[in-house]
């Protein structure tokens, strides 16, 4: 979509019913400039996160990030999935620190999101936006529908209990959050962008303080974008535009 188009994001009401007390929240990011593989910022952010997990001594952060990998994993299971093998975004990023294998050198924007994704113990996720129509929706997947995986060469097959981040034409993300769409992914590139935050139990100011700390990483790293929202999709309020 280019930045003269309104930009409508949903939640189908089968899938509110399903998990009413979730909310979904975000920001976009518009005029990102080149930015480099690496940034001594992020580093900085993340690095006693980091060491914290490394030495399993994260205290009640700790019960924290179980208690959300729980959460999910009892939605990965309601979708009709293993999820030891699904795994939500949030715990293959924690499981990988634990193993001392470091989740970064993407790319600096998406760094800066895993960053705070380990930081807030929460889901997130982020998209090109001019490779997306104008309407993201969260929706159940129709059964046999397909996407493709970052950096992969067989397409994904979904079921009909799948929770899918989608435009009108697409899936750019399978299993709510577990793995993005290489045709909608973020990459040096991207100009545009939009980024989400999930929370299957939403507790209030969680997702705010991690989206001002995106932000701030992100200005950071690029002074020159400009930023929309924070929004709220929720129960009372399902849809916006922007």
């Amino acid at each position: 979509m280019t930045q003269t188009q309104q930009l409508k994001l949903s939640i189908e009401e089968d899938v509110l019913n399903k998990y009413p007390e979730m909310r979904i929240s975000g920001i976009v990011v518009n005029d990102l400039t080149v930015f480099q593989n690496s940034s001594t910022t992020i580093e900085g952010f993340i690095e006693p996160i980091f060491s914290q997990i490394q030495d399993k001594d994260w205290g009640p952060q700790q019960i924290s990030a179980e208690q959300e990998i729980k959460a999910w994993r009892s939605a990965y299971g309601e979708m009709g999935v293993k999820p030891s093998k699904f795994k939500s975004s949030f715990e293959s990023l924690f499981r990988r620190v634990v193993k001392n294998q470091v989740p970064f050198g993407v790319n600096s924007i998406v760094d800066a999101y895993n960053a705070v994704s380990l930081k807030h113990r929460l889901c997130m996720g982020g998209y090109d936006l001019d490779y997306i129509e104008d309407h993201i929706i969260l929706r159940y997947a129709q059964e046999g529908e397909k996407m493709l995986p970052i950096g992969t060469s067989e397409p994904l097959i979904l079921n009909d209990r799948s929770v899918v981040y989608s435009d009108p034409n697409k899936v750019l993300c399978s299993y709510w959050n577990h793995r993005d769409s290489e045709e909608t992914k973020i990459s040096t590139q991207t100009k545009n962008a939009i980024f989400f935050v999930d929370e299957i139990h939403k507790k209030k100011g969680r997702s705010l303080s991690a989206l001002f700390d995106l932000i701030n990483l992100i200005k950071a790293l690029d002074q020159t974008i400009t930023v929309s929202g924070p929004f709220y999709l929720e129960q009372q309020s399902s849809s916006v535009s922007l």
